[in-house]
């Protein structure tokens, strides 16, 4: 018999959310001897503020203390939300209550200009005052050595703080000058002042680092110097640009994708041919660049793809659609390449595969020309149907060579590249994948405390940063001495060559995020005898307001097409937590599809443009995939958009998975539909 709930879930198998609730009521004895009763202050009228309160007689009885809502997270090893109902009543029906206010103008030297005023009799309350914008202060030519010799006094916290909060773009570049030295060539900036570190290797002179990143992070640091101090390709250090894509202005109007410096003209430039708008770089040109991080926290290495140096993207909403297709596209390709390249025998050696490729195409089981039969996993045309859900042909088909012109692979290459590789994963043949998981994750915003605490992100500058990840990993042989003493040569990019026993090693399952909704909905299908996917989708879809007000809306969609949906989780983790779910079957990119991708790519500058309009400034994004060599069809891909808080830094109960939140996630998705018309993609 299967049963009707399942622990841990608010997702019941009959497609609604199960929410609880705490109405307390409690007494509490005395245990304190003595009363340590003391004035706290004076009110206006000379009436002393006492603390009497504090220290009662009796023991404390409270009969209605706030309602208290407890929400287990859709997915239960992300923990349960806690919601009072006092602080949430507040913003009912208030969605526009429910945003952080614009960082303020911040000038040290428009502070000293009105004091300067004020000692000469002058007086002005008003901040910022009409002059900012226009002040000859702000002009480069007025900046005197008394000031820069003030700056040069201040305490290093106060510092690092004007260096935070700053929107003075020549006083960020008089304290940039305070950590480094500029080179110029006649008036124009050209680079950096170098040094050589212990090792002989050239770095830049950087004295005060801290400083550096804060003022390099600052988005009202001229271009020019941003580019010279962190975006120039090498400036970061030697991580080699391993892929590229690029759109001009002029192929963005006449509607053409450039894919990796290679046009396309098949290809709309942006969804519907609408064109997205750029706040702030008015070239309207796009240019995406893939890093190689070879030692990386991510095992194996990592790839980055950054908005280029000539396209400063320091803010979501200067981010165009086109921005976020090209740092998606180097994302599919660079793991639909590698994951061809180890199906066929040669992991770790793209640049010898992609050759072959181009040269001579690449067999292909069960696809034809034309693809009109779309019925297999992720939509790609297929014969009888074999493991992982395919269908296979006996014929073996021969694609042309793949299309290239830069670097890079063309869209619909890059479709039959990821078809071919569900043909061969539905292969009863087909060779296991030692890397058979992705990751995918994005920290915007960049921020640092004048504690020293740095509080998000390693630059302002756009990038995302994906991975794939080994299906096990070698257990430490303790009893024959440290791990690691018998490694093997690098082959390639990332492939470590086994050397001793390779067949004799203990191993374990390696980590993936997307392993754990895995082990979830196997056991929820044990439990319920229900898809867990398909019941959270039934329960957004049917979801009631907790507090029981009809009359407010009841809708957690902020966005929904075809193929996603983008909305509120009723459990959120993150106080301000969006989720963009793949409405039909796909668990990882490889299932995903041109129009499937096209949606996650526009829900995903969606939900970080919405949040970015609220007020948040720093957001951690994450996908949960699952791996794809499964052949399980219920999980779904699914992305997490993580707000920091100014108020919410988490503290003992996130770190027990206890998420408190001060409004009802009805009321936070109305605030977000209230963003969108206000967008630059509709």
């Amino acid at each position: 018999m299967k049963e009707n709930f399942f622990p841990g879930t608010c997702v019941s198998p009959d497609g609604r959310f199960l929410v609880g609730i705490h109405d307390p009521s409690f007494r509490v004895e005395l245990l304190r001897k003595n009363d340590f009763i003391d004035t706290l202050g004076i009110l206006e009228d000379g009436t002393p503020v006492s603390n009497s309160v504090n220290f009662p007689h009796n023991s404390v009885e409270e009969l209605s203390a706030d309602l208290v809502y407890e929400i287990p997270n859709p997915f239960p090893f992300r923990g349960t939300t806690y919601i009072n109902s006092a602080w949430a009543d507040r913003s009912a029906g208030r969605p526009e209550t429910i945003s952080l206010p614009p960082p303020p103008a911040v000038s040290m030297r428009e502070v000293l200009k009105q004091w300067e005023n004020r000692s000469d009799g002058a007086s002005s309350k008003k901040w910022p005052p009409d002059s900012f914008e226009k002040s000859a202060l702000r002009r480069s030519s007025d900046l005197s050595e008394s000031y820069e010799d003030f700056i040069s006094l201040l305490p290093r916290p106060m510092l690092l703080a004007l260096a935070e909060c700053s929107t003075d773009s020549h006083e960020l570049v008089t304290m940039a000058k305070r950590c480094c030295t500029f080179q110029y060539q006649g008036t124009h900036l050209c680079g950096l002042q170098f040094k050589r570190n212990r090792t002989g290797n050239a770095v830049p002179d950087i004295s005060d680092h801290d400083l550096f990143d804060i003022i390099a992070n600052n988005r009202h640091l001229p271009d020019e110097y941003k580019r010279v101090m962190v975006l120039k390709p090498g400036i970061q250090g030697n991580s080699e640009i391993t892929g590229e894509w690029q759109v001009h202005a002029s192929e963005m109007e006449s509607g053409t994708r450039k894919s990796l410096s290679s046009t396309n003209g098949d290809d709309a430039c942006c969804h519907n041919g609408e064109r997205s708008t750029v706040e702030g770089d008015q070239t309207g040109k796009s240019h995406i660049f893939e890093y190689l991080r070879r030692n990386s926290y991510i095992p194996w290495g990592h790839f980055a793809a950054n908005t280029a140096d000539d396209t400063v993207r320091y803010k979501v909403n200067d981010l165009s659609l086109q921005d976020m297709t090209g740092m998606r596209q180097l994302y599919y390709q660079r793991t639909y390449l590698r994951l061809w390249n180890a199906l066929h025998g040669k992991e770790g050696h793209d640049g010898d595969r992609l050759s072959h490729l181009l040269n001579h195409g690449l067999s292909v089981h069960g696809i034809e020309e034309g693809g009109e039969n779309l019925e297999k996993r992720g939509h790609c045309p297929t014969g009888n149907r074999h493991k992982n859900g395919t269908k296979k042909n006996d014929q073996i088909h021969l694609v042309p060579p793949l299309k290239r012109e830069g670097g890079g692979l063309a869209l619909d290459t890059l479709e039959r590249l990821r078809c071919n590789i569900l043909a061969c994963l539905g292969d009863a043949a087909c060779p296991s994948l030692r890397f058979n998981g992705g990751l995918w994750g994005w920290n915007f915003g960049f921020g640092y405390a004048q504690s020293g605490y740095r509080l998000h992100a390693s630059h302002q500058q756009i990038h995302q940063q994906y991975a794939m990840v080994p299906a096990e990993v070698d257990l430490v042989p303790f009893q024959s001495g440290r791990g690691g003493e018998n490694r093997g040569a690098v082959d390639g990019n990332f492939e470590t060559l086994d050397v001793v026993n390779a067949s004799d090693r203990e191993r374990m399952p390696s980590y993936a995020c997307g392993d754990m909704v895995a082990r979830f909905i196997r056991d929820y299908r044990s439990s319920t005898g229900q898809g867990f996917f398909e019941c959270y989708r039934r329960a957004i879809r049917n979801n009631q307001r907790m507090d029981g007000n009809n009359s407010l809306p009841a809708s957690l969609i902020v966005h929904e097409d075809a193929q996603v949906m983008l909305f509120v989780p009723k459990a959120q983790t993150s106080q301000w937590e969006l989720q963009l779910m793949a409405i039909k079957n796909c668990g990882n990119i490889l299932e995903a599809d041109v129009d499937m991708r096209a949606s996650l790519d526009r829900g995903i500058l969606m939900a970080l443009q919405i949040l970015e309009k609220m007020g948040a400034r720093m957001v951690t994004s994450i996908e949960f995939a699952k791996r794809f060599d499964s052949t399980d069809r219920d999980q779904h891909l699914i992305y997490s958009f993580l707000p920091k808080l100014p108020h919410s830094p988490g503290a003992f109960s996130e770190a027990q998975l206890r998420w408190i939140n001060g409004h009802y996630p009805e009321d936070f998705a109305s605030a977000c539909r209230a963003q969108l018309c206000h967008l630059s993609i509709k």
